[in-house]
Parts: structure tokens; sequence; C-alpha cells
């Protein structure tokens, strides 16, 4: 469905699908947010184990890759936030001329 939608349209885009795909789902995301959006990202502690190097599911590296990928992204200003089982969220950085 995220495919149908129209370019840089929305202020919210909020992930709670496929941990294995959040990489995706953020891809869209930065498609799909006008600038000044933000994109949030459910379950972004996963159980505790996404600080728990040991853990090596396909879920919870996702997840800990999403967070690198989110805090290294030059056009994110991200947080996350210790509620729940944790929910990342990060703010699409306006840039001139992008």
């Amino acid at each position: 469905m995220l495919p149908r939608l129209t370019d840089g349209h929305y202020d919210l885009v909020f992930c709670d699908g496929d941990k294995t795909e959040y990489p995706e789902y953020l891809a869209e995301a930065l498609r799909l947010l006008k600038p000044g959006g933000i994109v949030a990202f459910d379950n972004a502690l996963w159980h505790d184990r996404v600080a728990d190097p040991a853990q090596r599911d396909a879920e919870t590296v996702a997840i800990r890759e999403l967070g690198r990928t989110v805090r290294e992204h030059d056009s994110l200003l991200p947080v996350l936030l210790p509620v729940g089982d944790g929910l990342l969220v990060a703010k699409k950085v306006w840039t001139p001329g992008a």
C-alpha cells in the first residue's frame, strides 16, 4: 500500500509491522513525509533485546540496525522514548533546496 501514497504529503508516518521490513518502511516514510514531518517506529526496544548484543534473531538485528540508520541519517533528528516497548521517533529536517 505504501508505494501508492503521494510523495511529500504526510505529517506523520507510524510504523508497526514486520520488524524485518522496518528498513523498507523507513525508506517509504522518508519519501512520504513533508519537511518537518515525523516518523515513528513501535517496539524500538523489542522486549529489552535491542541493547543486548547477544541477541541476534532477525527481528532484534533489524530493529538495532534501524536505530543506527536513523541516528546516522543526515535528514533525521531522532529520539528514542523508553515508553512501553520503546518508541523511536525522528523528525525529517527541512533542508533548503532539497
